[in-house]
């Protein structure tokens, strides 16, 4: 389990030691270029070096990168396992940005740029609104709560039914995606 320490913006490994794995500053840097409209096409290469073919750290170095110079960056265990997840599982493949010429790929890159973009409490909104649908998952009107976030953040996007049973199976059932946080929030949050 990774925690963002009350005093540091140092994520740690719970359980793994306390080694520093990363600055949730460097972690949001990393994930925003990832999905910004240039890291599209690095998000393929992401994909392939998270499955062993080819080198993680240049890419990583890259999409953490301080006025263009890049920079190291680790991911820890969990965090690998849920980029890996995200980039490679069909389960995600409708909110994944790994295709970089699809419309589809382009709508969930613009996603996750948005909900980069959100505050915390916009954020912590979705996710409610994410786990209520996915509490009752007969109720359409939670269902449409869930599709009516999307569409205001990613008007362009064709939302249905397999972008809330990705995001539902993302945060209800994907324990390691809650190493993606990218601020410091006690409790079950992507």
């Amino acid at each position: 389990m990774v925690k963002a320490s009350k005093n540091s913006h140092t994520l740690t490994t719970e359980g793994l030691g306390t080694e520093p794995v990363s600055t949730m500053e460097e972690l949001h840097r990393v994930l925003t270029n990832l999905f910004s409209e240039e890291g599209r096409a690095r998000a393929q290469a992401l994909r392939h070096a998270l499955c062993g073919q080819g080198e993680l750290d240049p890419i990583l170095a890259e999409l953490n990168h301080v006025d263009g110079k890049p920079r190291p960056f680790k991911l820890n265990e969990t965090q690998h396992a849920a980029l890996k997840e995200l980039l490679t599982s069909s389960q995600y493949a409708v909110i994944a940005p790994a295709e970089p010429t699809t419309v589809s790929s382009h709508a969930a890159s613009k996603f996750w740029r948005e909900l980069l973009s959100m505050t915390p409490g916009e954020v912590k909104d979705f996710h409610h609104r994410v786990v209520d649908y996915s509490n009752d998952r007969n109720n359409t009107a939670k269902r449409e709560s869930v599709l009516a976030l999307l569409r205001k953040y990613v008007p362009e996007g064709n939302w249905d039914q397999t972008h809330v049973d990705a995001l539902v199976a993302m945060n209800a059932q994907g324990i390691q995606f809650k190493s993606l946080a990218w601020f410091p929030y006690i409790g079950d949050i992507w």
